[in-house]
């Protein structure tokens, strides 16, 4: 088996993982009504704080969580391709970072769905290439805003249900990532 395929092969129990995990939780929040304001994001509230990191496993409808699940797989299969330490240190950063900055600055509310973590990994894909001044992630920079910049919509408060304040926390945490993970000298 040539290296890429095994390279390959080795993201798909990751991306099954994630998948499973955000679709079993939201499936069992979607029946549990109740759980789904356990993990929300509630900005400026002391129950909220759970939800900045538990806020992308959770969604309202089966409609948000299919809407969400194709970018998801696609942004997460780009951000595994560096491998398990990066994919982890990248998402939790970008979780931390985006659900911070939503506690304190999002509307009232329970602000829930991947799509903060998706607009993260946007930001962080699209700015990696500007901050590591190499080949690959140039291109990888620019083949994300090619094909992903509609995205970019859904930072324009268009749609009272949808957490614009999570798309742009999101993307600026994806971006302030990229450029702390360029800077490190162990090599993420």
């Amino acid at each position: 088996m040539t290296p890429l395929k095994t390279h390959i092969l080795q993201l798909i129990p990751g991306l099954i993982v994630v998948l499973a995990v955000i679709w079993g939780v939201s499936a069992y929040a979607l029946v549990r009504q109740d759980l789904i304001y356990t993990l929300a994001l509630t900005p400026r509230s002391l129950q909220g704080l759970n939800g900045i990191l538990s806020m992308p496993l959770v969604h309202g409808s089966w409609t948000h969580l299919m809407l969400n699940t194709l970018p998801l797989l696609v942004f997460v299969s780009v951000v595994l391709w560096r491998g398990y330490g990066y994919f982890l240190v990248t998402t939790l950063m970008i979780l931390t970072i985006a659900g911070s900055g939503l506690w304190l600055v999002g509307r009232t509310g329970a602000h829930i769905g991947a799509s903060v973590l998706i607009f993260g990994y946007l930001g962080l894909l699209a700015a990696r290439g500007l901050f590591e001044r190499e080949f690959w992630p140039i291109l990888g920079s620019l083949l994300v805003v090619g094909f992903y910049s509609s995205l970019l919509w859904g930072i324009v408060p268009m749609d009272e249900g949808v957490s614009w304040e999570g798309h742009i926390c999101g993307l600026l945490a994806g971006i302030v990532t990229a450029r702390l993970l360029s800077t490190r000298a162990d090599g993420y």
